[in-house]
């Protein structure tokens, strides 16, 4: 008995190891997908919108979760990641231009750093006076270099008082500018509002001009805005229809103008707009039929604009074909009753409609009454070229508002 139950107690404890061996174990690491790199944490979560280290290095996620790269603002100060995503601290030269970055990683700005000062855009002053002090062409501090007493730290102009003033002046006016859009621009963008931070930028830029760092800084930000923006096209057709895909992509184009793909998107989106059928010219009309007849009503008082209905004083076949050339993947609208059959309290049970695609028949309505409710309809036409709607010998049911889609 006692060996029966070590021998259980040892074959469940084997079987155990074998699942634990068998089972896959996730591990975190870096994702790279369409959009770019994110970090899975242990195969159910991943950072965003916040700081998160890896080996020893911090690197920052936006909104979405994907890593960030150049500067970047968390609202509490602006930081620098390299083309790899890490975070640097120290002296950095950026653009062709110098930075300091504190141990934090947060950018120095308006102090001194040893014999250099740091700008409130965060860059090097050189060749001026700050607070009476001259830094030269190296940023430096020149403690043979006379300044006068009244220069301040805003960069005001140095030891000659020459025109150079207005020189000095100007490039502290683009350094403020720049700084602060880049601030702004970045919060925004970390959010994942980068509409907001491209215009943010394109302000700054309309202020002082193309700007190389920021003209790199709205690239990158236009990259990140567009992934998104084709990101939500498939959830905003599934959740919205064609309209809503029509309406977010000529808002993308407004803020990333020129951009072929979003443009080629557009206009592929654009093309699958509804189209309503009678508003295209037929192709072939047989027998007797009304075509957007006015005040076309259904016996529970709607009226149909757009509709097709067979004539009631002519009893014989009629048909109204269009040509599609497979544009279209879907016909909608209503099958209804006319008013005339409530009036009449008439018998429609024969009343007919065929729906034919490339002469196949792809659906019918009939066995109505005169109290019958409009019936929806929605048929497949999918890569259909001839459409044909075909009415039998009564005329008084009919097709209100049809339209074709993709």
């Amino acid at each position: 008995m006692i060996r029966a139950i070590r021998k259980r107690v040892f074959l469940l404890a084997l079987f155990m190891m074998m699942i634990t061996a068998t089972t896959p174990v996730l591990a975190a690491g870096w994702v790279k997908d369409n959009v770019g790199w994110w970090y899975d944490i242990d195969g159910t979560s991943y950072p965003k919108a916040s700081w998160y280290m890896v080996d020893n290095t911090w690197y920052y996620f936006d909104a979405r979760g994907y890593m960030e790269t150049g500067f970047v603002s968390d609202n509490t100060a602006t930081y620098y990641c390299t083309e790899s995503g890490a975070m640097v601290t120290g002296w950095q030269q950026i653009y062709g231009y110098w930075y300091y970055f504190a141990g934090s990683g947060a950018m120095v700005k308006n102090q001194w750093v040893g014999d250099y000062y740091l700008l409130d855009s965060g860059r090097m002053a050189t060749n001026r006076s700050i607070d009476g002090y001259w830094v030269d062409e190296n940023g430096k501090w020149d403690k043979n270099h006379f300044a006068f007493s009244g220069s301040t730290g805003s960069g005001t102009s140095s030891s000659t008082g020459s025109s150079s003033s207005a020189e000095t002046i100007k490039a502290d006016y683009k350094d403020k500018v720049r700084s602060e859009a880049l601030t702004v621009a970045g919060s925004l963008a970390s959010e994942g509002n980068y509409a907001d931070a491209i215009e943010q930028i394109n302000t700054a830029i309309k202020k002082i001009g193309n700007d190389e760092e920021l003209v790199t800084r709205r690239t990158i930000y236009e990259i990140s805005y567009k992934d998104d923006i084709m990101s939500r096209i498939d959830s905003t057709y599934k959740n919205s229809g064609v309209e809503a895909v029509v309406a977010l992509l000529k808002k993308a184009i407004a803020v990333v103008p020129n951009d072929e793909e979003l443009q080629r998107e557009y206009d592929t989106w654009k093309s699958r707009i509804p189209v309503g059928l009678t508003t295209l010219d037929y192709y072939t009309k047989t027998g007797y039929l009304y075509i957007d007849r006015d005040n076309d009503g259904d016996n529970y008082g709607t009226v149909y604009d757009s509709n097709i209905m067979g004539v009631i004083l002519y009893h014989q076949p009629a048909s109204v074909e269009y040509y599609l050339d497979g544009k279209y993947n879907s016909l909608t609208g209503v099958i209804y009753v006319s008013e005339r059959a409530k009036r009449l309290q008439a018998d429609i049970s024969d009343d007919v409609i065929y729906i034919y695609g490339d002469g196949i028949l792809l659906a019918s309505y009939s066995g109505f009454t005169y109290k019958d409710k409009p019936q929806k309809m929605n048929v497949d036409i999918s890569g259909v070229e001839f459409l044909k709607i075909s009415f039998g010998t009564e005329r008084l049911i009919g097709v209100g508002n049809p339209y074709v889609g993709w």
